[in-house]
């Protein structure tokens, strides 16, 4: 209550960084009292709550939040990083405006609602104009941002919190990722419009994570279409994406490294689940990942779209070829019906299963089922494995499978290990295993891993490893990739344990110079057939680095200067660009065993010289060079390395 004499009174001046109490819409919380003496000399009183708008902020703008609760509302030009820590909320009003100066972040280790509200930059409309919006840490579980416009930031950073939900947002012209996770279970990406030209994954699920996608518009926009990924689930992470539109990127989902994803809906109406169109491959699976987008006889796993993509709608297997990978594809729509075979590519040691394809795409109406199809079926069939049309081993890993996402954990497990014990060589029984992870279970799961015998398979080392990360246990995370890393010198199975270190060192021990390092040393690798997992921990170290306003100066850049130091191949070699197709910038890595003069130059299809990359005396070494090809028409072309007698030549696609 203000007393004042007259009926006409102004609020006094507040200190600095005095904090209103306000409600969620950002209305600032007061009472109206009144008084005065009757006719009779009696005093009486009356008080009314109300709420006062339009009025203004004076928190702190720059640095720590200091409230238990800060509200944010209407127009606010932050001064720079503004941090919240563990223990406080930060509750942004709808319609509010939070503009960001050049290189801040909001870093939030408390709990974060932001809901209808804006978040932008202050200086221009250039992607990266300002940093990220990083929920860090456990104690950021629970936090959510919804219905909000993100424009013109580097991305927003889940990092091991838990039940964090990111629903029904515009995420527009950012720089990085537009949303990416690592660590963590329980998270949600849904309802998302996700669209930029210069995004390198729509959303980038790492470290074990436990993320579910749903109902998300994912599109990569030209100039740089072709390059990224809709949905990556890399090493050992898992969820569900479902009715997912993706379009546009070089993978529309990646399932990668041990991950396990699958399209379950959790209702059958609308009919229809993801559609993938217009990337260079619809779906990737490789090295151990498996991938259920069309369980037989479970209509809630089908139903998926996957047409029109350059180069393959399916490619299992195909990197890493000499490890298993699994792709479920049943009564989904293909482009072709019957598919064409052309577009879907296995590896040697792949499973994919097209089954009972759809003859229509679901996103275009009421489609019309093969004679003998699963959609047959007047009702859904009840459960997984039931009736397969795959073997009797496949239906023991179905029925692991129901159990698990109906979170029957324990369950789930037994029938795992007893099945391993008979199909000791089914490396997805291992990956279904590892996700049935929970608080009643890891110890045993742990304990069956470290109890394997020499002979299985290497990459449930990694598996091991993720499951002490997933447990907290960050420190024999480290050893069993430490152990892997000596125990396999110079092979990609090292190189992925020296990636789970780099993010270790960043994202658990918050220590970049220690995960540079770590890049650095990973460079030296020579064994992974794709640069995108290198580019990714690159992103994950600048992205980081920039939220807490630290300098990574000294972090090799991908171009001649990220050259693999200090390696000396023991012959000379040309590997194959990436990414390819590109539009307009690839790269392209070769060695040299010897010091020699060292041409690289591009040719047209007609043999006419189009660039010359280098052309110069070289040390011995390993070597990355940037072929910028924006002069250039769409097209192949052919690059050529010549030194010391020794020439090769490679296939480029430039797609515009």
């Amino acid at each position: 209550m203000y007393d004042s004499p007259n009926s006409n009174f102004e609020i006094p001046d507040l200190p600095e960084g005095y904090h209103w109490n306000r409600d969620e819409n950002g209305y600032v919380i007061g009472t109206l009292s009144t008084g005065g003496t009757d006719n009779d000399g009696v005093h009486h009183t009356a008080s009314v709550p109300i709420k006062i708008s339009n009025v203004p902020n004076t928190f702190i703008t720059q640095g720590n939040l200091t409230a238990d609760t800060t509200f944010w509302c209407g127009d606010i030009s932050l001064t720079g990083t503004v941090t919240v820590p563990s223990g406080k909320v930060l509750i942004v009003s709808q319609t509010s405006l939070i503009k960001f100066p050049n290189n801040s972040s909001l870093i939030v280790y408390g709990k974060l609602n932001a809901n209808g509200c804006t978040f932008s930059s202050q200086s221009n409309s250039n992607p990266g104009s300002w940093g990220n919006i990083q929920i860090n840490g456990s104690g950021a579980s629970g936090t959510t941002i919804s219905n909000a416009s993100i424009f013109y930031g580097t991305e927003i950073d889940v990092i091991n919190a838990d039940n964090v939900t990111v629903q029904n947002n515009e995420i527009i012209n950012s720089s990085g990722y537009g949303l990416h996770f690592y660590g963590g279970t329980g998270c949600q990406a849904i309802n998302n419009t996700i669209s930029n030209s210069n995004i390198y994954h729509g959303v980038d699920i790492e470290g074990n994570a436990t993320v579910d996608c749903a109902n998300n518009t994912i599109t990569k926009n030209s100039p740089n279409t072709g390059r990224g990924v809709g949905i990556l689930y890399a090493g050992g992470t898992s969820g569900t994406a479902t009715r997912n539109d993706i379009s546009g990127w070089s993978w529309g989902i990646g399932a990668i490294w041990g991950a396990s994803v699958n399209s379950l809906r959790s209702s059958y109406s609308p009919d229809y689940n993801n559609r993938i169109r217009n990337c260079y491959y619809g779906i990737v699976v490789y090295r151990g990942a498996v991938a259920n987008f069309g369980v037989p006889y479970d209509l809630r796993f089908t139903k998926n779209s996957i047409y029109s993509n350059v180069y393959d709608n399916a490619s299992v297997g195909i990197s890493y070829p000499d490890y298993s990978s699994t792709l479920y594809g049943t009564n989904d729509w293909w482009g072709d019906a019957p598919p064409d075979n052309s577009l879907l590519s296995v590896g040697p040691n792949a499973f994919f299963s097209p089954d009972y394809y759809l003859t229509s795409d679901p996103w275009e109406g009421l489609q019309k089922p093969m004679a003998g199809s699963v959609e047959a079926a007047t009702t859904p069939p009840p459960g997984i494995g039931k009736t397969s049309v795959t073997s009797t081993n496949e239906d023991s890993l179905f029925q692991a499978l129901e159990l698990r996402l109906n979170k029957k954990y324990k369950e789930a497990k037994n029938l795992l290990v007893s099945f391993i014990a008979h199909h000791p060589d089914n490396q997805r029984a291992y990956i279904e295993l590892y996700n049935c992870y929970s608080k009643e279970t890891v110890n045993d799961i742990i304990n069956f891993f470290n109890s394997l015998p020499s002979k299985a398979s290497k990459d449930n080392e990694l598996l091991l490893a993720g499951l002490y990360h997933r447990n907290g246990n960050i420190k024999m995370s480290k050893v069993v990739n430490n152990r892997i890393i000596a125990q396999n010198r110079n092979t990609s199975l090292a190189e992925r344990a020296i990636i789970n270190n780099a993010y270790i060192a960043l994202y658990d021990e918050n220590n970049i110079d220690e995960a540079v390092k770590i890049f650095k040393e990973a460079l030296k690798q020579p064994e992974l057939s794709t640069e995108m997992e290198l580019e990714n921990v690159r992103e994950a170290i600048e992205s980081y680095a920039k939220a807490l306003g630290k300098q990574v100066g000294d972090l090799p850049a991908f171009g001649k200067s990220l050259a693999k130091e200090n390696v000396i191949p023991k012959e000379y070699e040309l590997f194959n660009n990436y990414p390819n197709p590109f539009n307009p910038t690839t790269t392209i890595r070769y060695g040299l065993p010897k010091d020699g003069f060292v041409t690289l130059k591009v040719y047209d299809i007609l043999g006419r010289e189009v660039a010359t990359l280098v052309n110069e005396y070289e040390a011995a070494g390993s070597y990355i060079v940037t072929f910028n090809a924006g002069n250039l028409a769409s097209g192949i072309y052919i690059y050529q390395l010549k030194s010391g007698g020794f020439v090769a030549n490679k296939k480029l696609i430039l797609m515009k």
